[in-house]
């Protein structure tokens, strides 16, 4: 039975932050891919409509690649030389020759597909995009890029994540308020696999080891009375994946994340460590893989949005929209 183990660690020189090992600036930051191989991070700059491409190492940044309007996530697909840009306001695909650095090409998802989170299967060399405005996810086909299918999955479709060993895509609706599972070989929804999470589901992340997903989702509204509001998704369900779809076996509370929130999950491959963004209270929620327990909550500088974890130099990077900037931390836990 594989295990996490923990890697060596490597502390880059750059300007520190109070809550972690650096900080670096980022227009109005979205989501962030990393290429561990070469220690680079690829992160959506929303707000200068760009892809930027930071060292891992000095957190300088690189280079910068125009895009679409609103780039908002990013995957990356490394043996091809690849990154995948979901343009919300564009309606598009940007996909960039990490080599050369410059897009290569466009694919029309269509106007109003509002593509959102991004995710990138090396088994089977598929790119997967939950398309926000058509409830539909979008496939292509990463060997000539070409637009393969468009699956029906639920309105508001938003989070994507993938199970490489059952072949299985996740997708949130947030407006139909379940995960949808769909079969990566017949590319059709498993509807009889839809999991209600009782309130509305956001970003999702997968645990390969522990063979489980983490949904962020927001209570009902039944739930203000004690004191949480429907736009604010604090709850991350922990399910077992299996064949037979997903079973809930646990919930967490994270921090107060407001309407703004919901955007960032993550597992570390190396620790299994569970890092929550926290919008509204500028934090980052830290839990145990196992006993689940809340092991830290780690201050941020601005709005935290997405996130993603370097198994391989153990550092977590958050993007703060507020603020700006991608804030580093170590994974010590």
């Amino acid at each position: 039975t594989p295990t996490h183990t923990p890697t060596p660690t490597v502390t880059p020189t750059s300007t520190p932050w109070q809550g972690g090992v650096a900080q670096f600036p980022v227009p109005d930051p979205n989501a962030i891919a990393i290429d561990e191989g070469r220690n680079l991070l690829y992160v959506a700059g929303k707000g200068n409509n760009a892809l930027l491409i930071v060292d891992g190492q000095t957190h300088t940044i690189q280079d910068s690649v125009p895009v679409g309007l609103e780039p908002f996530g990013v995957a990356l697909s490394p043996a091809a030389d690849k990154a995948y840009v979901a343009n919300w306001s564009s309606g598009s695909l940007s996909v960039v020759d990490t080599g050369q650095r410059r897009v290569a090409s466009t694919i029309d998802l269509g106007a109003g597909s509002r593509p959102a989170f991004v995710a990138t299967s090396e088994t089977t060399g598929r790119v997967y995009v939950p398309l926000h405005g058509q409830g539909q996810l979008a496939v292509i086909d990463s060997r000539d890029d070409t637009l393969l299918t468009k699956v029906p999955v639920g309105i508001g479709a938003f989070g994507v994540a993938i199970d490489e060993q059952l072949n299985r895509i996740f997708v949130s609706t947030r407006d139909a308020g379940y995960v949808a599972v769909v079969d990566g070989d017949a590319l059709t929804e498993l509807s009889d696999q839809r999991t209600s999470l009782g309130g509305t589901p956001y970003s999702l992340a997968i645990d390969p080891v522990l063979h489980r997903l983490y949904a962020v989702y927001a209570q009902p509204d039944s739930d203000r009375l004690a004191g949480i509001s429907a736009e604010d998704p604090r709850s991350v369900a922990v399910l077992e994946i299996s064949e037979e779809g997903l079973e809930q076996i646990a919930t967490l509370q994270a921090g107060p994340s407001g309407p703004t929130g919901g955007m960032g999950i993550a597992a570390s491959a190396a620790t299994g460590s569970i890092f929550v963004t926290n919008a509204l209270d500028n934090s980052l929620s830290v839990f145990h893989p196992t006993s689940l327990a809340l092991l830290d909550t780690v201050g941020m500088p601005g709005e935290p949005g997405c996130l993603s974890v370097n198994p391989v130099t153990s550092l977590v990077y958050v993007s703060n929209r507020s603020s700006d900037n991608v804030v580093a931390v170590l994974d010590i836990w």
